[in-house]
């Protein structure tokens, strides 16, 4: 059986400019909500992304970086 998930991806910004990060980048199968704490993000900053899918039990912190 299907059951919720909630995962929570820490994106922090490496490159040298500003990013603006959107919902849309983060849907992929299975995916019924995102939400980002802070979308518009500076050099060196981070944002928190909340993903809020149907499967089975994954990690719930994931880091990633963009460079």
């Amino acid at each position: 059986s299907n059951s919720l998930h909630g995962e929570i991806i820490i994106h922090r910004n490496t490159s040298g400019t500003s990013v603006t990060l959107e919902e849309k980048l983060f849907y992929r199968r299975g995916v019924l909500a995102v939400a980002i704490s802070k979308a518009q993000i500076e050099a060196g900053e981070s944002s928190r992304v909340f993903i809020v899918s149907q499967k089975s039990t994954q990690d719930f912190l994931t880091e990633v970086s963009h460079d």
